[in-house]
């Protein structure tokens, strides 16, 4: 009876434990997100440690940004190899111009991408419009970003 008990509370105290990965170290997310859909709305990815992961979110709102959440779910190296390129393409414009809105994310119902890197522990966002008049530089990132993002998906 006791082995039983001991059992039940340690099922209990690891079913409150947290499912997702962690962001307290270095990263690279990115991903897409539609305000106006139905079911899962938000297409995230986390690099991290030479793995990418999946996110955990429905929904992510441009104009009021929830933190990222992450399933601990590692996706085959075959997606990891497609990811890494987001990362390493990453255009010198953007890391000039952290924390920063390129047009209007979703504003129109078009959805938008995002950016959000820790490095050293400080945090770096980028939002980008789809559609918004942006240096050529990263209308060809905004392509290569959203081509990968279909095929992850």
């Amino acid at each position: 009876m006791k082995k039983i008990i001991i059992f039940l509370v340690l099922i209990i105290f690891l079913s409150f434990c947290r499912k997702d990965v962690s962001l307290a170290n270095d990263y690279f997310a990115f991903g897409s997100a539609s305000g106006e859909c139905q079911g899962d709305c938000a297409h995230f990815y986390l690099i991290k440690n030479k793995n990418l992961y999946p996110d955990d979110l429905d929904y992510y709102l441009y104009t009021q940004p929830t933190p990222l959440k992450f399933k601990n779910t590692k996706l085959p190296q075959d997606k990891y190899n497609l990811a890494i390129v987001i990362q390493k393409d990453l255009p010198q414009y953007l890391k000039d111009n952290p924390n920063t809105t390129f047009g209007c994310p979703d504003c129109m119902d078009q959805g938008g991408l995002h950016i959000e890197i820790k490095e050293k522990g400080v945090v770096k966002r980028w939002h980008l419009d789809i559609d918004s008049k942006t240096p050529d530089v990263v209308k060809t990132y905004i392509k290569e970003m959203d081509s990968i993002l279909i095929k992850l998906h």
